[in-house]
């Protein structure tokens, strides 16, 4: 399934984005727009189920097709949040990306025999701009707004389907440069055994301050941390400015 895309910047270099559960492409503005200013153009899809993209069946291997035949191959870097770090993960080997960020991994989440009402999603994640301000103090009202915008678009079935299903676990070698980005406040997904991680070539690192959501939680260390990885990392090139660059407005696009 070809997905709808947003992009940014119209730099040599690719990087791509994929959002969470419940959210879509516009999560990434922030971001994004740091990476555009640095000679990056940014690709961001809206999965299947989110934002402007199709509805449609819903597994892991379903949403990780969409982006392996929507977003292009070989990119310089790509980073998935929550769900969306989950199935770029099954995606990585089509997409060939040089570094891979996983940030809250959405892994190791077992399929369940009873399937959960998709109304208990909105009770779960909140879905009015003051709900999600509420449980998000720290956000910007555009933000605040924009992940309203999301989640009134969000197709809930994708929380019903997908909990038939087993999610990714931990990738069993880095192939490429990987990080593991966690929160300092956890609960939201199961624990990750960082040892394991290691041992498997990954880096592990956590964002203080913040909670699942990392990059809008804790913009500044969000980019603080990915930043220093970066430019640590062998032929990193340019890296994300700290908080609060400013990069041009994202463009909606359908496909690539």
């Amino acid at each position: 399934m070809r997905l709808h895309t947003r992009t940014w910047g119209e730099g040599e270099r690719t990087a791509l984005l994929v959002h969470g559960f419940a959210s879509d492409s516009a999560t990434w503005e922030r971001t994004a727009g740091a990476l555009a200013g640095l000679g990056y153009r940014v690709v961001a899809p809206d999965l299947r189920g989110h934002g402007e993209s199709p509805r449609g069946y819903y597994s892991p291997r379903a949403l990780a097709g969409d982006l392996a035949e929507t977003l292009p191959a070989g990119a310089d870097l790509a980073l998935g949040h929550s769900l969306g770090a989950a199935v770029l993960g099954l995606a990585a080997a089509d997409l060939r990306p040089a570094r891979l960020v996983y940030a809250e991994p959405y892994w190791g989440v077992r399929a369940v025999a009873e399937l959960p009402d998709p109304r208990s999603a909105a009770l779960l994640m909140g879905v009015s701009a003051e709900e999600i301000a509420a449980r998000h103090p720290g956000w910007s009202r555009g933000e605040v707004e924009a992940e309203a915008r999301a989640r009134a678009r969000w197709d809930r079935r994708t929380m019903v389907d997908l909990h038939a299903f087993d999610m990714p676990a931990l990738p069993e070698e880095a192939e490429v440069p990987g990080l593991i980005l966690l929160a300092e406040r956890q609960g939201m997904i199961p624990d990750i055994d960082e040892e394991a991680a290691r041992a498997r070539g990954f880096e592990v690192r956590t964002v203080a301050g913040a909670g699942h959501t990392l990059h809008l939680d804790a913009p500044a260390g969000f980019a603080a941390v990915l930043r220093s990885w970066l430019l640590g990392t062998e032929g990193a090139g340019a890296a994300p400015a700290a908080s609060g660059a400013q990069g041009v407005q994202g463009t909606p696009e359908n496909g690539k």
